[in-house]
This record gives structure tokens, C-alpha cells and sequence, in this order.
């Protein structure tokens, strides 16, 4: 038995054990009674998380007919595990997290897709309030579906009409600003505005 033994803790050692095929019979105290198929016994003071003395880890080892070699060979397996463990998890954890934050990426699209429906339906009533009636001022709220939108009061630059809608749903607000020819009714723009 050359070489230096690695630290360790019981619980690792167990393992190292469990793998060569050691399995609890009993426990007394502390302590942890291995035995193999062979009847070879290794008792183990388990106190969790506590490296064992490197004259208790040499007296399991010699016990259970270890060699250092192949305890560090069964060490660096069970710290192999660990890790890739630990990667895995991370990348599960990762993965995760970036589709739950896709899904709140989608759930916004569609709140600020439903607002912008809303306030172009109030545009749309209220272009076609202007075109039944040349004197349509505007300054009223739609309801849609159990949602609103608010039509502005029209404003009437030189032969100009300017219209204005917003709508707010769950916290996204649109606002919509067209600009017509008046009396032709021809659209010079419609566009999308932070705010008015």
C-alpha cells in the first residue's frame, strides 16, 4: 500500500466501498459495518463531512483489501460524477430559465399585439365615423370585447384630420396618430407613437 492517501470523507469511502461491492450489514453508534461477498468487513466512523485520519482510512483500506491506487481510481470516478453532475444541472438550470423567460418574451408579444389590435379598431371606427359624418369630433371610448380603446377629440389642421386613438391592455399601452386630406379622406400617415 505506497503512496499518499487522498482526503476523505466516510461518505466516500462508502461509496469507494459500495462499488466494490461492500454492503451495510449494521451500524453500531457511529459507526457502519461493511461487509463484501467474501466476508471481508470494513468498519467506518461516520461523522458527515469529516475527513477521516489518514490511519483510519489506511485501517478501511486494509480491511476491505483496498489498494491506495484503486481507491484513488474510484475517488476521481466518484469526483468525475460530481462534476459532470453539477454540468448537467447547470445546463438543465440554464435551459430552463431561457425558456421560461421565452415564454414571458411571448406573453408580452401578445399583450402588446392585443393593444395595438384595440387601438387600431378605435382608428378604424373612427375612420369610418368621419367618412358617415364630415363633423365627427371624436373624444369617446370604444368597448371591444370587454376591452377600450379611446378615440381623442379630432383635430382639424388647415384641410386636415388628425386622428389619435390609445389603448391599454394589462399595462401596454398603443397610440396611434393618422393623419388624413380633408374633405378627399386620403390617408397621409398612420403611425405608431411612444406617447402624444
Amino acid at each position: 500500500m505506497g503512496g499518499k492517501l487522498p482526503k476523505i470523507t466516510a461518505k466516500e469511502i462508502i461509496t469507494v466501498l459500495e462499488k466494490a461491492g461492500f454492503a451495510l450489514v449494521r451500524q453500531s453508534g457511529s459507526h457502519k459495518i461493511y461487509k463484501s461477498a467474501d466476508n471481508k468487513r470494513a468498519t467506518i466512523p461516520f461523522h458527515s463531512g469529516k475527513i477521516l485520519h489518514p490511519k483510519v482510512l489506511k485501517s478501511i483500506l486494509k480491511d476491505a483489501a483496498i489498494t491506495i491506487e484503486k481507491l484513488k481510481e474510484g475517488y476521481i470516478a466518484i469526483t468525475s460524477a460530481i462534476i459532470i453532475s453539477f454540468l448537467l444541472m447547470t445546463i438543465v438550470f440554464t435551459l430552463s430559465s431561457a425558456s421560461f423567460f421565452s415564454r414571458s418574451n411571448t406573453l408580452d408579444a401578445n399583450q402588446k399585439e392585443t393593444s395595438l389590435g384595440l387601438a387600431e379598431a378605435c382608428a378604424d371606427t373612427a375612420l369610418l365615423k368621419l367618412a358617415q359624418n364630415s363633423s365627427y369630433a371624436g373624444n369617446e371610448n370604444i368597448n371591444i370585447g370587454g376591452n377600450s380603446c379611446s378615440i381623442l377629440a379630432l383635430e382639424s389642421p388647415s384641410g386636415q384630420k388628425i386622428i389619435k386613438t390609445w389603448a391599454d391592455y394589462k399595462g401596454y399601452r398603443t397610440n396611434i396618430k393618422i393623419t388624413m386630406n380633408h374633405p378627399a379622406m386620403t390617408m397621409i400617415s398612420w403611425e405608431e407613437l411612444p406617447n402624444f
